[in-house]
């Protein structure tokens, strides 16, 4: 089943190293995909200053560990990381 880490946090944090401890922890694992995810500065013609979203972090992990578990049910998934960051204007 391998390992699985779920976060929601404001902190900021580096992708590749992200990879690379899930590549040491599931060594069995063939392959990694990745996404890395940016809100785009223009929508519909005008110009995207900011975004106003309201989560409650747990409710926000405990989707995400939804998410998670329906992968791990359709396919043979090592390890999972996932890393939501939010940020606090």
């Amino acid at each position: 089943m391998g390992i699985t880490k779920i976060r929601v946090s404001e902190d900021d944090f580096d992708p590749g190293i992200e990879i690379d401890a899930l590549i040491k922890a599931s060594p069995e694992a063939g392959g990694v995909a990745s996404f890395v995810g940016v809100v785009r500065n223009h929508n519909d013609g005008s110009n995207v200053t900011h975004l106003t979203l309201e989560h409650y972090p747990a409710m926000t992990e405990k989707a995400l560990a939804g998410i998670v578990d329906r992968a791990r049910a359709r396919w043979d998934v090592c390890g999972v990381t996932v890393i939501h960051r939010v940020y606090r204007w």
